[in-house]
């Protein structure tokens, strides 16, 4: 059963700490759902912590604000020093960067769908500031 860790910390543009907490119960119970054992932790700093523990193992911790996007590539970099390489760093956010470069796995089953949304509706040219 796979083991995820949900970040309830962070805050980005107008949405405020603690406005995430009804997203993250849908995806808690929605990876509930999926058969993955899920808990939802406050900060990222506890999240290492429980991450670290030498009998602990995870397979996502997954932050839901572009406001963590630093503490998130620390927490990747804690992870590497700790050969703990299989655990993997996601950050869930409705303004996506510019001038990124965005991965997507081709063997996914509803890429169409994502893809045709980045083309018509993703603005990365910064004449869209609603992005």
């Amino acid at each position: 059963m796979s083991k995820i860790i949900l970040v309830r910390e962070g805050s980005w543009g107008e949405v405020k700490e603690g406005e995430n907490d009804k997203m993250i119960k849908i995806y808690q119970e929605d990876l509930r759902e999926a058969k993955m054992e899920v808990e939802i932790i406050d900060t990222a700093k506890e999240a290492l912590e429980k991450v670290l523990k030498a009998d602990a193992s995870f397979d996502a911790v997954i932050f839901f604000s572009r406001g963590m996007e630093k503490t998130a590539e620390a927490f990747g970099i804690a992870l590497k020093r700790k050969w703990l390489n299989r655990t993997k760093i996601i950050i869930l956010s409705a303004l996506i960067p510019r001038n990124k470069i965005i991965w997507i796995d081709k063997g996914a089953e509803s890429v169409l769908p994502l893809i045709k949304d980045i083309i018509q509706n993703w603005d990365f040219d910064g004449s869209n500031e609603s992005f």
